[in-house]
């Protein structure tokens, strides 16, 4: 998360705690990081002092403003317009320049120009909606983006990247396409107007779907399928479906995922791009894996041995001279060996778990851990996404039949020896 008053970046466990932080690019130490953000001053990170880092889209804002955290620390007395610039302000500019460069073109533009340069090539999408048709489901979009470029992009995903190759064949995959749809608002708004978009022309038109007078949906989805705006209810309506017969497939864990599971009952798919890296590097690292779990395991058995030869030593008589028996003395010997056994076994899980972390990425380690611990991401991908998935294609390596059934839920006392 962005921490936009005090110009940090930190990474929580799923308890909220703060296990990793930067100031700007500056790695900020255990004391330090616990001064701030310790036990005992547990803030509310959902607050607006905060901005979670938890889509690709977010990369940029956390770039940027690391980057001019340091700047500003390095540079106050060189720039005296700088003396009163605050961290929250500063993170305020980052967001208006980004939110600029959606809004005029200058990124969408580009892309349009050339798709191939920018776009992920992901060749099983249409496999995966072919599928999906043929099997007597529902298939829609609903994208933030306008017309245009949606064109622009389903073409290149369709094979037609080129500008003089681009037609409306890839509308056939879809029962029903809603542009613009402003979400999160799509999702809470019931009041929002819907516009019928008309493909040739790129038109808009305002439709009747906006008050509770609807065309029959046979009728509607006859006639065009194609909206700008609207709510979750125009969807619900037009598709026949609500709750959990609708699987919403996403990558922004608060605009698709908690939005629609929370508020609206949907199935969710989180799409988490990195997720590919991470199962490549941890395959890669399972030795070192076992090792930690070893060292874990070792650890956690010299603790309870230190443990019984306390309570060992506290149920000793003592003689009435108060001195060691020869047996209090045996016992004393054991736990400092243990005592000094631990600490190895600490330092050198420690770093082995460093070294595990780095294998994933230099500064923030595995993203959906945090030492081994879930991260505060992993909870929520546990809590509102049904499935989660490094690319939405990969739902198309199974039959649409397929059963997704979820794990057993293990709490501590579940987790019975033999």
């Amino acid at each position: 998360m962005i921490d936009k008053e005090l110009g940090n970046i930190i990474k929580l466990d799923r308890h909220s705690y703060v296990k990793v932080a930067y100031h700007g690019t500056r790695p900020m130490g255990k004391a330090e990081r616990t001064k701030i953000y310790g036990a005992s001053t547990q803030k509310d990170f959902s607050a607006g002092q905060f901005a979670p880092i938890d889509t690709l889209f977010s990369l940029p804002d956390a770039f940027m403003y690391s980057q001019l955290v340091t700047f500003i620390d390095d540079n106050r007395l060189r720039f005296p317009h700088l003396q009163k610039k605050t961290y929250k302000q500063v993170y305020a500019d980052v967001r208006t320049a980004v939110d600029l460069c959606h809004r005029d073109g200058v990124i969408k533009d580009k892309v349009g120009l050339d798709p191939g340069q920018y776009i992920q090539a992901e060749p099983g999408i249409i496999d995966m909606l072919k599928r999906y048709r043929a099997s007597g489901r529902k298939v829609f979009l609903v994208t933030n983006s306008l017309w245009d470029y949606t064109n622009v992009v389903m073409n290149h995903i369709n094979g037609f990247s080129a500008e003089s190759e681009r037609n409306l064949d890839w509308l056939k995959y879809f029962d029903l396409v809603i542009v613009g749809a402003c979400k999160p608002q799509f999702l809470e708004n019931d009041r929002l107007p819907l516009f019928r978009v008309h493909p040739e022309d790129g038109l808009n038109r305002l439709s009747n779907m906006d008050n509770a007078l609807f065309d029959p949906p046979k009728k509607t989805l006859g006639s065009g399928k194609v909206f700008q705006g609207g709510c979750f209810q125009h969807l619900h309506y037009l598709l026949g479906v609500q709750g959990d017969q609708l699987l919403y497939v996403g990558d922004h864990m608060f605009s698709d995922v908690i939005r629609g599971k929370r508020s609206l009952g949907w199935r969710t798919v989180l799409v988490i791009p990195e997720l590919e890296s991470e199962v490549d590097v941890a395959l890669r690292e399972l030795v070192r894996r076992k090792r930690i779990q070893e060292l874990r395991e070792l650890r956690d058995e010299l603790d309870e041995w230190i443990d019984r030869l306390s309570l060992l030593l506290v149920s000793c008589e003592r003689d009435e001279n108060c001195a060691l028996s020869e047996r209090e003395i045996a016992i004393e010997s054991e736990r400092e060996k243990a005592l000094e056994e631990l600490g190895a076994v600490k330092a050198a899980f420690a770093e082995e778990l460093r070294l595990y972390h780095e294998s994933f990425h230099p500064v923030w380690g595995q993203m959906l851990k945090v030492g081994y611990q879930n991260s505060r991401f992993a909870q929520q991908v546990v809590q509102y996404a049904c499935l989660y998935t490094s690319k939405v294609s990969n739902l198309g390596l199974v039959s649409p039949e397929m059963n997704f059934r979820t794990q057993l839920d293990f709490m501590p006392h579940d987790q019975v020896r033999a």
